[in-house]
């Protein structure tokens, strides 16, 4: 029977827990300060060329298994994510790491919906699914959740591979005016699920549970 720190447990399904035992004693490194990350992120100013930026975010997403549509736009596609790609157009290259945050952190099975099954961008319009777009399947508060965790992620991401400019993305996603203990608690969350580690180093991972812990409506 394997011996487990807490916060790799947590990461178990539910289902695999009884093969395991929790080593509450055992050290685990301290995440890194809010503070400090909050600091690190708002002065990181541009890390890459245009083309550079690209490169490395459609490699990510490829890693990722997200396919990258550059050719068409959000707006004239009429989705961000479509089930199958995402569609980036002219828009910021932080958008397709956005995108892949949000891949990351969905249920396999939001992933195969328009936008994540988080409802509608009202900047993209509805387009050609503006008659089968689906309602929202998460209640407001899970979407607002994870959209948080999806706009971390991808502004950590952009700071991990050196995309853009992290510092913009942060200011657009009104980070740099929000509250300090939900960020704390988004940075936590993002630790403890696996996705990042001790260092706010993002990891390859992708979310295996379902969204029985949410009032969900497929």
């Amino acid at each position: 029977m394997r011996i487990l720190t807490g916060v790799e447990f947590r990461r178990l399904d539910v289902c695999d827990r009884a093969e395991y035992v929790v080593d509450r004693t055992a050290t685990v490194p301290e995440l890194v300060d809010w503070s400090e990350l909050s600091a690190r992120i708002a002065t990181s100013g541009e890390m890459s060329s245009e083309s550079a930026g690209i490169r490395r975010a459609v490699e990510l997403a490829g890693r990722m298994g997200v396919e990258v549509n550059l050719e068409q736009s959000p707006q004239s596609a009429g989705a961000h994510w479509d089930g199958r790609q995402s569609f980036v157009g002219d828009q910021n290259v932080s958008n397709i790491v956005h995108e892949v945050a949000h891949f990351q952190v969905a249920s396999p099975e939001r992933r195969k919906l328009l936008e994540f099954g988080l409802g509608q961008s009202p900047a993209v319009g509805y387009g050609a699914y503006k008659d089968v777009m689906p309602k929202e399947t998460l209640g407001l508060g899970d979407s607002t959740l994870e959209e948080s965790r999806a706009s971390l992620l991808g502004i950590l991401w952009q700071l991990h591979l050196g995309i853009a400019d992290p510092s913009w993305t942060w200011s657009e996603h009104s980070w740099d005016c929000g509250e300090v203990n939900e960020g704390a608690d988004t940075l936590m969350d993002l630790y403890e699920e696996g996705y990042i580690d001790h260092n706010a180093e993002p990891r390859y991972f992708l979310r295996t549970t379902d969204d029985s812990i949410y009032d969900v409506d497929y």
